[in-house]
């Protein structure tokens, strides 16, 4: 500011000091021509054709208005065009996300006038037509964009979201692989194509898929670790049920380390195990998870561990396991069960009815107490009443949440519904009860693994 002030006040002062030495020496000039004379002094001829020479650059610059006047105006109503144009884009995609099939062609209309054939204006064309319920009209212009690098993802999903709703699975799984493969950072790309992996029984490609997204941060760090491990889990499933024993092994190992949580890993790995000849590894695995997730089929991947034992030697070995959640539902049907195979009533009894005064009200306590009360005292009454009031206690009750079959629980999540977003789709761990919620949840590096 203070610079700009000073070169004022300097060119005021030149001016004054030009004006006052003109004032000083004005001097003449004579001017003589077709026969005439004009005499004058230097002063006012500067001024005169300072005077003449800003009128002469007035009149040119309106002529050159008057000219470019056409051109101005042409250049004012384009501009006009493209505001009114890229509003009604506005609208038409607000109608579009509302379902206003009425607003949206109108939207349509004023685009198509102000912007012409234009890639956006396209797109909204196609959803007008997919709204309208024109669907070959959408595929039409959809498919002209395929060359249009800008607006190729965005024409892809439009195209397999259509093929999936008609039932054209295959040709869904083309688009949705040619758009993951453009850009595999595309969240829908990802998930629709999971969708179509787990719809085909493809997991070994599900799983790259999900790895894939994991390492591109495609889902949140927590969430992407455990839709890894469902599908690691599903494929090694799979590759138990095809035969390859070791493969299977490592995959549901690998599976489990991610994600020690995840009961269907833990099942894969146990059954692996006893397939190879090692169920001492497998139990000694059930052991250590058993505080923090024990579960029905847990006890029962133990007891198909030793079910060539003698019963009291199944007892005992049943014992080491129970001993580490003692409290524990599960443990107390699982030491009854193995009690009543040897016929040690009483252990049974003691432990069924701990559970009865605590208030638990399962239809597997009254179904083992009537075996209790029939095989021991050959008590049919009690017997019946206990079994009255399994049927009581099994009206109205909720299956249990918890997975235990990576590829069923994959299904149910993709198919049986709108697929959600992957990060959103993945269950918190299961909570721990019994002796396991007393306890500090051990990372996975404590659980040692076979």
């Amino acid at each position: 500011m203070v610079f700009g002030l000073l070169r004022w006040l300097v060119t005021v002062a030149i001016f004054v000091a030009l004006a006052v030495w003109l004032a000083r020496n004005p001097g003449m000039v004579s001017v003589q021509w077709l026969g005439w004379r004009a005499d004058t002094n230097v002063p006012f001829l500067l001024m005169l054709l300072v005077l003449s020479g800003g009128f002469v650059f007035w009149l040119y610059g309106m002529l050159r208005r008057i000219v470019s006047l056409p051109s101005t105006v042409g250049s004012w109503m384009e501009r006009r065009r493209l505001k009114e144009g890229v509003a009604a884009l506005g609208y038409g995609y607000a109608a579009a996300l509302a379902g206003d099939a009425v607003g949206l062609r109108r939207a349509v209309r004023t685009a198509r006038r102000d912007l012409g054939s234009d890639s956006a204006v396209l797109l909204l064309s196609a959803q007008s037509a997919e709204i309208a319920g024109d669907h070959a009209a959408a595929a039409n212009i959809l498919a002209g964009l395929l060359d249009v690098p800008e607006v190729r993802p965005a024409a892809l999903k439009s195209l397999a979201r259509m093929a999936g709703r008609s039932g054209r699975h295959a040709e869904q799984r083309r688009l949705v692989q040619e758009a993951f493969d453009l850009n595999p950072r595309l969240d829908w790309a990802a998930s629709m194509l999971l969708e179509c992996q787990v719809r085909d029984h493809d997991w070994e490609e599900a799983l790259s898929t999900a790895e894939l997204g994991q390492k591109l941060g495609v889902l949140e760090w927590k969430q992407s670790v455990r839709a890894v491990s469902a599908f690691r889990t599903a494929y090694a499933e799979t590759l138990l049920e095809q035969g390859d024993t070791s493969a299977a092994r490592r995959n549901a190992r690998k599976a489990m380390r991610q994600d020690r949580h995840f009961l269907p890993a833990v099942l894969t790995l146990v059954r692996a195990l006893g397939r190879e000849g090692a169920p001492a590894k497998g139990m000694s695995l059930i052991r250590d998870v058993w505080p923090d997730m024990a579960h029905s089929a847990l006890a029962a991947a133990f007891l198909e561990l030793c079910a060539r034992e003698p019963e009291l030697q199944r007892v005992a070995r049943v014992k080491t396991l129970t001993d580490r959640a003692p409290s524990h539902p599960e443990s107390v049907f699982l030491l009854a069960t193995v009690s009543l195979e040897a016929k040690l009533w009483g252990q049974a009894r003691s432990a069924l009815e701990g559970l009865y005064r605590n208030g638990l009200e399962d239809p597997r306590l009254a179904s083992l107490m009537a075996l209790v009360e029939e095989d021991e005292k050959k008590d049919s009454a009690k017997a019946a009443l206990w079994l009255r009031r399994a049927a009581q206690w099994s009206l109205g009750r909720s299956p249990d949440p918890t997975p235990v079959s990576a590829r069923a629980w994959l299904s149910s999540v993709f198919l049986t519904a709108a697929v959600p977003a992957l990060r959103s789709a993945l269950p918190a761990p299961r909570p721990e009860t019994g002796d396991g919620a007393d306890r500090k949840t051990p990372a996975p590096g404590d659980i040692s693994l076979p």
